[in-house]
């Protein structure tokens, strides 16, 4: 039973490991549409071309089998009910020579986690940076056809992030930072707080609503 409005949908991930053995080629794991990412020895596959998906979600085929000792690394996205959601999006570029700065097609917020891998090989946080105002990820010079693949996951109350077990979602208490370096949005139809006593050197763009305490 349900009190207020219909439960949302929410995408919750299963990661699986394996370890190649230079023959097999299928390897299960839970996923919708084409959301599952695959690794070889902590290099990001391409889909289509190293490996392919199928209709039911079950598992990924791997164009050639992984060799003995490889390690495999999947990660499927899949949505369920539930009264809180986590929402998880992909975006790919294909950089120009010399690019530096790639603009987001999605709403970020700031609370988001983002990861930035260059040609398959995930960024350290120190090697880009995020303008949340502005939807731009800036990165050191690249060369012409390197390709930018940012996954972006906002966590809901039932997510690895917080609550992942059906726990209730009981908060004795938030903690907050004292200081704030980068730009945030507050999105329209958002509400957002702030608690202070709180340094403030970024730039807070409201176009839902703040509320200051």
């Amino acid at each position: 039973m349900f009190i207020g409005n219909q439960p949302g949908i929410e995408k919750v991930q299963d990661h699986k490991t394996y370890a190649g053995d230079g023959n097999r080629k299928f390897f299960s794991v839970a996923y919708q549409g084409n959301n599952v990412l695959v690794f070889l020895n902590g290099i990001k596959l391409k889909e289509g071309i190293d490996y392919h998906i199928e209709p039911t979600g079950a598992y990924v085929e791997f164009t050639l089998a992984p060799e003995i000792a490889d390690s495999i690394d999947l990660y499927g996205a899949s949505e369920v009910s539930d009264l809180s959601r986590s929402t998880y999006s992909k975006e790919t570029f294909t950089a120009g020579a010399g690019q530096t700065m790639f603009q987001l097609l999605g709403q970020i917020a700031g609370g988001e986690r983002i990861n930035v891998y260059l040609n398959g090989l995930r960024l350290a946080e120190s090697d880009y940076e995020i303008d949340y105002i502005n939807k731009n990820i800036t990165i050191s010079p690249r060369l012409e056809g390197d390709i930018i693949f940012v996954e972006i996951l906002q966590h809901g109350f039932r997510s690895s992030m917080h609550n992942a077990k059906n726990e209730k979602a009981l908060h004795p208490m938030f903690a907050t930072p004292s200081k704030v370096t980068q730009n945030i949005l507050v999105p329209e139809g958002e509400n957002a707080m702030l608690v202070g006593p709180i340094d403030l050197e970024g730039v807070i763009e409201v176009n839902g609503t703040l509320t200051i305490v």
